[in-house]
């Protein structure tokens, strides 16, 4: 993550050596930049500290406090313990002066240990069986033009659907192979799964994020597609909980996501 940067994504989320970061306008979102390419940015940053490949990304979780504006972003990151075998740092995001996001990253190596799965993959036909749709509702910012989706599975945003869930094949429009950055992005690239038991928009951005990288997700695949599973847990006052999953077209998990949303 700290090679150097040839592609639109990751120029787009390269860190400068005095922290500052160029907020892309192509990573709109909702209300300010898409919560998936802030999280991706604070993870470059978190990596760029703990400055060991060996220290896989274990999980990030990003608070976003205020609206990220396109524009210049400064990034302070502090590592927080360099241990033998895990690591752990945190990142401070401000604007204007203002803290608009912070976030904290743990990284370790591989070690042999225990290995249990207690979650599958959904029955869905292959990406290349889906049909191309925007499934970004209106409103979603302009990201959706750097990511495509096909629908996997029924329901669809705004069908007022029973179930608050939606299944999305996702990858990004530049030719880009996939790693732990572009997965940040994704884990977010699905429209909000209470979308789909809408019929008419609703603005519902993130308010935190947390992510946790299953072990060697990501380690042989050679597919650009992600399958993004996403589900409404709980919603009221004004909030909503929701849990996804990102999938490799072969079965092999690559993240697991909790989600804090606003009902605006």
């Amino acid at each position: 993550m700290s090679a150097t940067a040839v592609g639109h994504f990751d120029r787009a989320t390269a860190v400068a050596a005095d922290g500052s970061v160029e907020i892309d306008p192509a990573y709109g979102g909702f209300v300010g930049a898409h919560g998936g390419y802030v999280a991706a940015i604070a993870l470059r940053a978190l990596a760029d500290v703990i400055g060991d490949v060996e220290r896989e990304p274990r999980s990030l979780t990003i608070q976003l406090l205020a609206p990220i504006a396109i524009g210049p972003l400064q990034v302070t990151t502090q590592p927080s313990r360099i241990g033998r075998s895990m690591s752990a740092g945190s990142v401070r995001m401000e604007q204007d002066g203002e803290t608009v996001a912070v976030a904290v990253g743990a990284f370790g190596r591989p070690v042999p240990s225990l290995a249990r799965r207690d979650v599958a993959m959904p029955d869905v036909p292959p990406p290349e069986d889906c049909d191309v749709v925007v499934l970004a509702p209106p409103g979603a910012g302009s990201f959706k033009h750097v990511a495509e989706h096909r629908a996997a599975a029924p329901p669809l945003p705004l069908s007022g659907a029973a179930d608050a869930e939606l299944f999305a094949w996702m990858r990004m429009t530049e030719d880009r192979s996939l790693d732990a950055l572009s997965a940040c992005f994704l884990a977010d690239a699905a429209p909000p799964a209470l979308v789909a038991t809408m019929t008419e928009f609703a603005a519902i951005p993130s308010a935190e994020i947390a992510l946790h990288f299953a072990a060697g997700g990501l380690a042989e695949t050679s597919s650009p597609w992600l399958l993004g599973a996403v589900h409404n847990r709980d919603a009221g006052d004004g909030y909503a909980t929701e849990d996804g999953e990102l999938w490799t077209p072969d079965g092999q998990l690559v993240v697991l996501s909790r989600q804090l949303r606003r009902l605006l």
